[in-house]
């Protein structure tokens, strides 16, 4: 993909999690103030609307570090192929991360 193309996914996911990032505060500080136990959170994860804007604002949170990663490794003097480990081990990370996140938010959606 060219540079120009990546810039503007990188601006993309930016503007994207920024959005979703108020829409997050809302919900978790709706009603009863700041409320992180265990069971507020998953009578939160029970509105569907939210499970899903929580798992988009992990995505495109994600998305935007790692294309930020990318441009700060190509900018700097290490090696092409050392780069490319980088950020393969990276890619790894962060797509587990993302199955765990996900994993997370649908198991206790349906849990009651």
């Amino acid at each position: 993909m060219r540079e120009s193309k990546l810039r503007i996914l990188v601006f993309a996911s930016g503007i994207i999690a920024l959005i979703l990032i108020p829409l997050h505060l809302i919900m978790v500080t709706k009603g009863e103030g700041l409320d992180i136990s265990y069971s507020a959170v998953t009578k939160r994860l029970n509105n569907i609307a939210y499970s899903i804007s929580l798992m988009l604002l992990l995505f495109f949170t994600l998305l935007h570090s790692w294309l930020g990663l990318r441009r700060t490794l190509l900018d700097t003097s290490i090696k092409p192929r050392n780069i490319k480990i980088i950020l393969g081990i990276i890619s790894i990370v962060f797509i587990i991360i993302v199955y765990l996140g996900i994993d997370t938010i649908v198991t206790m959606s349906f849990r009651r």
